[in-house]
């Protein structure tokens, strides 16, 4: 089962800074990525000669270094000029040409080089999907309002949401017996927030969110506590049986209602009922 632990980071926090700079960071490589799929879109649809200056200088870097990306793919092959039909630009193909151009939102020093690829996924996966709906659209343009709209920019110079997975960071135990969730280093110094006592040694990281919000920063920690659903359903069925069994005879039927501090059980038969508080 999944577990979520959520941080509010406010001002006067001292990782507010940090988490502040890393959002921007993501917004800038967000926007940066975004800006080459669109001139690579709106540029083939275009004979060269009617191109504008910024389609012109992408498809051109593009067919420069794509001899270096060469190398960079994984999975093997190669990778192929875009042409047009074929505009979409997979992830391995933008995490290639952001590497080979060493493009400076790409490897911001506060941003860790999971954080920009998870981003660069984010913005292959708002593409893949502008690409699917278009396709929709020409197949059956009467199931849309209007015609399917390009991703927008995110605000510039403005923290937006980013992820980091369980690579970049880590739940240690320090010194003092204490579980904390460790980011990377700014300023020479690890980061780290506190997590008390509700996160268990052999709980496991799956991903962290950071999330602005109204002038803070709210972490979300998702953790697997290795309990299988099942199990748990079957300790809250025979929880509420014994519960039941308590208040009554087979006769009776019984439901608890949970609120902010108490819980009350209604009870009820034949024109009867009554209610009781459990503390």
């Amino acid at each position: 089962m999944y577990r979520v632990y959520k941080i509010d980071i406010g001002p006067a926090h001292s990782m507010y800074e940090y988490f502040e700079k890393t959002c921007i960071a993501n917004t800038n490589l967000y926007n940066r990525a975004l800006f080459v799929c669109r001139q690579v879109l709106s540029g083939l649809g275009k004979e060269p000669e009617k191109r504008h200056k910024n389609e012109r200088e992408v498809l051109e870097a593009i067919e420069k270094e794509l001899p270096k990306m060469q190398g960079r793919r994984k999975k093997g092959g190669s990778f192929a000029m875009p042409v047009k039909g074929h505009e979409a630009l997979s992830y391995e193909f933008l995490n290639s040409f952001f590497s080979v151009t060493k493009d400076e939102n790409y490897k911001a020093a506060i941003f860790p080089r999971q954080c920009s690829q998870q981003t660069l996924k984010l913005v292959y996966q708002d593409m893949k999907s502008f690409y699917a709906s278009i396709r929709e659209y020409k197949l059956s343009p009467e199931k849309f309002r209007r015609r399917p709209k390009l991703p927008n920019y995110k605000d510039k110079g403005k923290p937006s949401t980013f992820n980091l997975t369980n690579q970049t960071c880590q739940i240690k135990t320090n010194d003092r017996g204490e579980r904390e969730l460790q980011f990377p280093y700014y300023n020479k110094k690890r980061q780290v927030i506190q997590l008390g006592e509700y996160v268990q040694s052999d709980w496991k990281l799956k991903q962290v969110t950071v999330i602005p919000q109204y002038g803070k920063f709210r972490i979300t920690v998702i953790l697997e506590d290795g309990k299988k659903e099942v199990d748990i359903v079957e300790a809250e069925k025979k929880s509420t049986e014994d519960l039941c069994n308590r208040f009554g005879s087979q006769k009776f039927r019984s439901y608890v209602e949970q609120h902010w501090q108490t819980s009350h059980v209604v009870q009820g038969r034949s024109g009867d009922k009554r209610e009781s508080s459990l503390h």
